[in-house]
């Protein structure tokens, strides 16, 4: 083990092991925690558009309820465009950090 402070160990593959500075290991780390929200504001976008579009048809369909499926579809709709928003903004967060690992890289290199 490396008794500095500024380097860990990083498997890459099994059996081998490669000096990685600690920011990097660092960017990674925070680049993969962005990924999920983005994954799952992006299926939420989905499921929210597609009940939007749901009770826009029920409305449609239904016309004694048809001011309760409005106010669903729109209520959906605002569903949709929030989380669509969080998954833009985590898809932007990990592009800066692909950005910061890559500026890095080209440093050493």
């Amino acid at each position: 083990m490396v008794s500095s402070s500024h380097a860990l160990y990083s498997k890459l593959s099994p059996g081998t092991a490669t000096k990685v500075d600690k920011h990097e290991t660092d960017l990674k780390v925070e680049e993969r925690k962005h990924k999920h929200p983005q994954h799952a504001a992006e299926s939420c976008g989905l499921a929210a558009g597609a009940f939007a579009l749901h009770e826009k048809h029920e409305a449609k369909k239904h016309p004694e309820n048809r001011h309760t499926h409005k106010v669903r579809e729109h209520v959906a709709t605002a569903v949709a465009i929030g989380a669509t928003s969080l998954a833009l903004h985590e898809k932007h967060e990990r592009k800066h950090c692909k950005d910061a690992m890559k500026k890095k890289h080209q440093k050493k290199g």
